[in-house]
């Protein structure tokens, strides 16, 4: 017995000494977050570079199609950070608002979270294990996630290989192996929704392939995340206002248990002082003009229109 505690011990320990070998070899800057389709990459690095914003954007693919930062300024004059990641769960949220409060010089005045029916499915959004493996070659407190999200070791050793090639390949002026990078279609975000087209159609069969019985469900953790954020945002005097952004009415129709979702939303909004607004078809502030601006059952193709709408609407609410 005691010689098998012994090789656990062993077995931490060298898992604590790689991570600190990785973390020393290759810590990089907030500013080497790679481009993707998945985030709005230059408004992402700011969680490492000190750009202190009045407002800041969390959430999954709703939330980046939904809000533009650039409308946010033009209409208040608020500088504004959109540092959602596209199927982003709750906890993936948390780690980036604690990132961004623990650099930033001023806290936000603001924090708008999307949160909306399949929030707290644990299917439908994820953990973004490489995006805290990213992160945690600058700090590691995302190692702290590993007891839910294990594959953040193994995103930072395949992240610290390809760097490690890359400095060698720079080094010596040419290609020892051949550098291995995913094709991405885009590079960032504002590529990819600018494309699509407006004027979507419920598809009720696509919906039953990840919903087969019409229901989101509530994962604790992720429920748990969204407490968390909520007092960190009290924590650092952030007036934290969540909403649902924009669905196609069949859409929102068709989820039985949305007012189960909603309810503990507004509980958590209840809770920690935060407002809730929601702009569903069922919500206080639905128009009926977003329907010729989804570009499916939940994504907005354009967020001009709803960004004005969503400052005028927020910021009253908010005073």
């Amino acid at each position: 017995m005691e010689k098998f505690f012994n090789k656990i011990l062993v077995l931490i320990l060298s898992l604590a000494v790689t991570c600190l070998i990785l973390f020393a070899v290759t810590k990089q800057t907030g500013t080497d977050l790679p481009p993707s389709e998945f985030y709005f990459v230059n408004e992402l690095r700011r969680i490492y570079t000190h750009g202190d914003a009045d407002v800041i954007i969390l959430g999954n693919s709703k939330a980046l199609s939904s809000l533009s930062s650039q409308v946010i300024t033009s209409v208040t004059g608020l500088t504004a950070y959109n540092l959602a990641i596209s199927s982003a769960d709750l906890l993936t949220s948390k780690l980036t608002v604690e990132t961004y409060l623990k650099n930033c010089t001023v806290p936000p005045r603001y924090c708008f979270l999307e949160v909306s029916w399949f929030s707290f499915n644990g299917m439908r959004t994820e953990f973004k294990s490489s995006f805290a493996a990213d992160l945690a070659f600058n700090d590691l407190q995302p190692m702290y996630y590993c007891y839910v999200y294990p594959a953040i070791l193994q995103k930072m050793v395949l992240k610290s290989e390809a760097g490690m090639i890359s400095s060698l390949n720079k080094l010596t002026d040419y290609a020892l192996m051949p550098e291995v990078s995913p094709q991405k279609k885009y590079l960032d975000y504002s590529l990819k929704f600018t494309s699509s087209a407006s004027g979507a159609v419920f598809d009720r069969k696509e919906m039953l392939k990840i919903f087969p019985n019409q229901k989101a469900g509530i994962s604790s953790l992720l429920y748990s995340a969204l407490g968390d954020i909520a007092r960190l945002c009290i924590a650092n005097n952030v007036q934290l206002i969540l909403y649902t952004a924009p669905e196609l009415p069949e859409y929102t129709r068709e989820q039985l248990d949305k007012e189960v979702v909603k309810q503990r939303i507004r509980a958590v909004a209840a809770k920690y002082h935060a407002r809730y607004l929601d702009f569903t078809v069922d919500g206080n502030y639905w128009d009926p003009a977003f329907v010729g601006e989804l570009t499916d059952s939940h994504h907005l193709n354009n967020p001009v229109h709803f960004t004005r709408y969503f400052v005028r609407t927020a910021l009253q609410s908010a005073k």
